[in-house]
């Protein structure tokens, strides 16, 4: 199981509202591809892990990727680059994910910044 923080959900709450997404029931879905986290919007599947704030779904996780993750920390903070997320285990501890609103308005480019690959 995958640990979210007060401070991420907020975050995640906010990139929801930037992204219009009205719907409550509508979440943004973690989802690995060739080892780069990314976010997009989704709806529930059985056996995601579902992290709800203030009656709306703010992530969405699939089933298998939430037990490769059992043991990591989703976190936030704010930075001068903006809002990143941190991602943090025993092994990794502090990796941080420059966090742009999912899959609208971003470049999408994958840069990577300091070494860890963009969380988009």
């Amino acid at each position: 199981m995958v640990t979210i923080t007060a401070r991420a959900k907020d975050t995640l709450l906010q990139l929801r509202a930037q992204a219009n997404m009205d719907d409550p029931e509508l979440g943004l879905r973690l989802e690995a591809d060739n080892s780069i986290l990314g976010l997009f919007p989704d709806w529930q599947k059985p056996g995601d892990q579902v992290v709800e704030v203030a009656g709306a779904t703010v992530l969405l996780i699939a089933d298998d990727l939430a037990d490769a993750l059992t043991g990591v920390t989703i976190d936030s903070q704010t930075t001068d680059d903006g809002t990143q997320i941190v991602i943090a285990t025993a092994e990794l501890p502090n990796v941080e994910t420059e966090l742009d609103d999912p899959d609208i308005d971003d470049d999408d480019d994958g840069d990577e910044k300091d070494g860890n690959p963009a969380l988009v």
